[in-house]
């Protein structure tokens, strides 16, 4: 709404994504036309619902594309229009119950980015610079591309996770969190650099009250004075 634009701004779109139609396998609804009077699901205030309400008719609404696939699978409506990504990971859940259609050609395309509240300049530009060096560096392409044909799985290994489960490995993950990470070596570096300073103070210290003492004690001995 015209709030909400006026009170927070969008950054660069790092990723973009079309939106297609599911259907049950054998179902005739595999074009645009098809949407005509039937039962669509959508996520509610999304793309999709603006879409499938402006040129189809009314949209059903869910919370999200999983609970629109749980009522197409259950019969309770004819199809669904979501972001084909998603789709197409979301759809392996179900087995061969769906079939997806990438056939709404007259159907905006979903641009992906981060939201800010409309003060935040700094930071957006943060965003935007570390988008277009991802970009620049095919980052965004690799991660596109590793994720691309991957069924939803909660245990799938992160784009970004490289640990290795060897002997040594582990020993290495151990020593970056210990000592690399956020810089922690230099913790132990000025703990090392305190803990020579007082050990050097306590032996210049020790050193003089011993002088004293044997000065003390020779004195004694060749005088008795002391």
């Amino acid at each position: 709404n015209d709030k909400g634009e006026k009170d927070v701004v969008f950054s660069k779109a790092y990723a973009n994504d079309k939106l297609v139609i599911v259907s049950p396998n054998g179902s005739s609804i595999s074009t645009a036309a098809g949407l005509d009077g039937a039962d669509v699901g959508v996520v509610k205030d999304s793309l999709a619902a603006d879409y499938v309400s402006d040129k189809h008719g009314s949209a059903v609404g869910y919370d999200t594309v999983n609970a629109a696939l749980d009522s197409l699978n259950r019969g309770e409506i004819d199809c669904a229009v979501v972001d084909y990504a998603t789709a197409k990971s979301l759809s392996y859940g179900y087995g061969s119950a769906f079939a997806i259609h990438d056939t709404l050609a007259d159907a905006p395309v979903a641009n992906y980015g981060f939201m800010f509240s409309a003060g935040a300049t700094e930071l957006i530009g943060l965003v935007n610079k570390a988008i277009d060096e991802l970009a620049t560096e095919g980052t965004i392409d690799e991660i596109k591309t590793y994720y691309a044909d991957r069924s939803y799985n909660p245990d799938t290994p992160s784009f970004f996770d490289d640990t290795d489960d060897s002997f040594w490995g582990k020993i290495w993950d151990r020593i970056e969190r210990c000592f690399l990470e956020n810089d922690r070596w230099e913790l132990y570096f000025d703990g090392l650099k305190n803990t020579l300073k007082i050990t050097v103070v306590a032996l210049l210290i020790g050193l003089a009250i011993g002088v004293l003492l044997a000065t003390a004690v020779s004195l004694n001995a060749q005088t008795g004075k002391f």
